[in-house]
């Protein structure tokens, strides 16, 4: 009896962590037009030089170059989050913004003059959402009622 209160006791311990893994497992990829965050809110590189592709029409050669744009960055990036750990937010957002200028100027090197344009256009339709405060997921805030 106690034999089969234990096994019992163990089966209704472990189920929810069956539950768990089983929902993780089946969660895979993220659904067509989202993109999954890494932690620290940035896209992975992968996913950002699979989005450019798509929205850019890339070629082979530019994804590549791409690719090792986005390498250096990480790197960048991982080396800047120690130094400036303690800057002023006016100072750390400086200094990223500054950074994020000179990866665009790179990306742009290596577009042609169409693909300029409508890196230009995502920019500023990415720009607009930051300013109104529009996070990915979110949903944009309601018109003022006047």
């Amino acid at each position: 009896m106690k034999r089969l209160l234990f096994v019992l006791a163990c089966t209704m311990l472990a189920t929810p962590i069956w539950a768990q893994n089983d929902t993780q497992s089946r969660e895979g990829p993220p659904p067509q037009g989202e993109h999954r965050m890494r932690h620290g809110g940035s896209p992975n590189p992968q996913e950002q030089v699979k989005r450019l592709t798509k929205e850019l029409n890339l070629t082979a050669d530019q994804q590549a170059q791409l690719k090792q744009i986005f390498a250096d960055q990480e790197k960048s990036r991982e080396q800047d989050r120690a130094s400036m750990q303690n800057a002023s937010p006016e100072e750390r957002r400086a200094h990223f913004e500054q950074t994020r200028q000179q990866v665009d100027a790179k990306i742009e090197a290596i577009l042609t003059d169409a693909q300029k344009k409508k890196f230009a256009d995502m920019r500023a339709h990415m720009k607009q959402h930051r300013m109104r405060g529009e996070g990915e997921g979110q949903q944009p805030p309601p018109p003022d009622q006047q």
